[in-house]
């Protein structure tokens, strides 16, 4: 059964930005909107069974047209960041868009997060996007036409897939940029939130925020997400890549596991586990949220959320360990990512 999108707002050319609502029977809910195929909302219970929106959001499109923290949307073509940005595909330089001197970040201008996606499907469970991103310059070669599907589960599991084409040789590295409080309060930061993660290594930064060659251990670091950590421990610690960063913001390569990631408030008792096919994801602790300035003076503090962006490493095809991760006309990219919400087994961190 196909559902009515609700009106969101309308660009300044006129054209509607819509706001889908899907859902489980057993009242879990995600809100997402065409223009940059944004999660705004996700409502997970708590011990006491009270559902709230455990995903940073704003209230008024014109607040998404500017979205200097990326709140909720989908990155890419080029998701993280391109040192220069530029890369080599058969002998021909790309350049992109500098968006974050003297990188690219996220596609600048002309990313995927400053469009308007078209909607294909929308039932009560399940949403479907496309957007056809033609050929041009500060882009990646080609022209991709990509899809987003959202998808509720009965466990209370969201699942993001995403597809793309493309009619000419190309690269790209698609995410999601959600930031996650499951407190449910976006006025408080995240830092008495616990993170396991299979992840053992991690990529350092350099001064550009591109990550170096060079993976290192997180035995003995404050990246040791291993067997669970506050976050506190390792936003605040005292180390040369967390101060260069304001808190965290490192690539991890993620091992196989049922559940690779794993979020809990002690407070709730909210508990988000994450999975993905992506061998990577970005870990950024929201550390110039409270800098971010939009039209209705909405503000969020420093750590009031953290971003899982599940992708390829930023910068992959400018580094020695790329492995041709092209993509070919004839060929499908595919990205899938589950983000599964419940309950800790005690009020006390369990991870």
């Amino acid at each position: 059964m196909k559902n009515i999108p609700y009106v969101f707002g309308r660009l300044p050319s006129k054209e509607k930005v819509y706001e889908l609502t899907i859902q489980n029977p057993h009242g879990f809910r995600v809100g997402i909107l065409t223009f940059g195929g944004a999660i705004s909302s996700i409502y997970a219970k708590d011990a006491k069974g009270h559902r709230e929106n455990v995903v940073l959001a704003y209230e008024s499109l014109e607040d998404y047209l500017i979205n200097p923290s990326y709140l909720g949307v989908t990155v890419g073509r080029t998701a993280g960041r391109i040192k220069n940005g530029q890369f080599e595909i058969e002998g021909k330089v790309v350049q992109l868009e500098n968006s974050a001197n003297p990188s690219a970040l996220h596609s600048g201008i002309h990313g995927l997060n400053r469009v308007n996606w078209t909607i294909e499907d929308y039932q009560e469970d399940k949403a479907t996007l496309i957007y056809v991103d033609k050929a041009g310059d500060g882009k990646t070669p080609g022209t991709l036409t990509i899809k987003a599907q959202y998808q509720v589960l009965k466990e209370d599991t969201l699942v993001i897939t995403y597809t793309a084409i493309t009619d000419e040789k190309t690269y790209i590295n698609v995410a999601n940029h959600s930031y996650f409080n499951l407190s449910g309060k976006p006025n408080e930061t995240i830092l008495n939130h616990h993170l396991k993660m299979t992840a053992y290594d991690y990529a350092p930064v350099g001064v550009d925020s591109v990550p170096l060659e060079d993976l290192k251990t997180v035995t003995g670091s404050p990246f040791d997400f291993t067997k669970g950590l506050e976050l506190s421990k390792a936003v605040l610690a005292n180390h040369e890549q967390i101060k260069r960063c304001k808190g965290l913001d490192h690539p991890f390569e993620l091992s196989s596991a049922p559940e690779q990631i794993i979020l809990e408030d002690p407070i709730s008792c909210r508990r988000m586990a994450v999975s993905t096919d992506q061998p990577y994801v970005i870990v950024y602790s929201g550390n110039f949220l409270e800098e971010a300035r939009v039209p209705s003076g909405r503000t969020f503090p420093k750590h009031a959320g953290i971003c899982f962006e599940t992708q390829d490493i930023p910068d992959a095809p400018n580094r020695k360990d790329f492995k041709g991760k092209w993509l070919e006309p004839g060929e499908v990219y595919k990205h899938e990512t589950q983000y599964t919400f419940s309950l800790c087994k005690t009020e006390a961190n369990t991870l």
